[in-house]
């Protein structure tokens, strides 16, 4: 099981997570790390490499949103009695539209860009003595 909930007793945990905190406790490989870091944020993971990449996605997926939005209404379906069934009650509305889809999308390539830029800055709280906690260890 490689849930977060059950790490602390998991066989993963041990090894990765512990690995990375004794690695962390040493000078040089912080400094490393954040120099890594970095120049992925400034290189592999700048805007100007992933926005093309999302809004080439997003140009693929735009023509099904129509389809899979109107697909995932429940009350439309013939599985609308079931799911009354299982949920004790009729199901919440599935209300996506896609318009709500469009700024979802603006969202994501707000995140997308303001992320490098803060990690550039120096504004990353993962730098520092909460980088473990940040990474989930």
């Amino acid at each position: 099981d490689y849930s977060m909930a059950v790490r602390e007793s998991a066989p993963w945990y041990s090894v990765t997570c512990n690995l990375f905190q004794k690695l962390w406790q040493n000078a040089g490989f912080r400094q490393r790390f954040a120099e890594r870091y970095r120049e992925q944020m400034a290189t592999l993971y700048a805007p100007e490499q992933l926005l093309p990449a999302f809004d080439a996605w997003c140009a693929m997926l735009r023509p099904e949103v129509g389809r899979d939005l109107a697909r995932q209404r429940t009350e439309q379906t013939a599985l609308a009695p079931l799911a009354e069934l299982l949920t004790g009650g009729a199901p919440a509305a599935f209300t996506m539209t896609s318009e709500e889809w469009e700024q979802n999308n603006e969202a994501v390539r707000a995140f997308l860009t303001r992320r490098s830029d803060g990690a550039l800055s120096g504004r990353v709280p993962c730098f520092g003595r909460r980088v473990a906690r940040c990474l989930r260890c």
